[in-house]
């Protein structure tokens, strides 16, 4: 079953910059990740959908601004063989990959900094929009 990507057309990062990362995901967040979140007013700036699986199980989820349906991150979920507190499946972000230019505007750094940057903006995100537990980890 595909979860949204193409039913909705999105614009891909342009410049993208990319980085593995390592964050432990709960079963819960794992589920909220893959539901994504849908804007439900004008004002709402964000929109996020999960790929379905690839051969290896892994899922790419998007995060895009909602009016324009530019890309801003992927995140590269895979799923895990050990089990949360409460027994169901965990998984973990192994990759993030984010836009660093808006036309010839900077948005976040490509390096170091922008890494640390985009990752403490995912984990905003994800608890703004999707009421996500993610570790402060980053």
């Amino acid at each position: 079953m595909n979860r949204g990507v193409n039913r909705v057309e999105l614009n891909p990062c342009v410049q993208p910059a990319k980085a593995p990362w390592d964050l432990p995901l709960s079963h819960s967040d794992y589920d909220k990740l893959l539901k994504g979140y849908r804007p439900e007013m004008m004002e709402d700036k964000w929109l996020s959908l999960a790929d379905d699986p690839d051969a290896q199980g892994n899922t790419i989820i998007r995060i895009c601004r909602s009016w324009t349906r530019n890309e801003q991150f992927l995140l590269t979920v895979s799923i895990e063989d050990t089990k949360d507190e409460k027994g169901g499946n965990c998984a973990k972000i192994i990759e993030i990959t984010w836009e660093t230019q808006k036309g010839n505007t900077l948005i976040v750094d490509p390096g170091e900094e922008g890494e640390a940057e985009a990752k403490k903006r995912i984990v905003a995100l994800c608890r703004g929009l999707m009421d996500c537990d993610m570790s402060d980890k980053v």
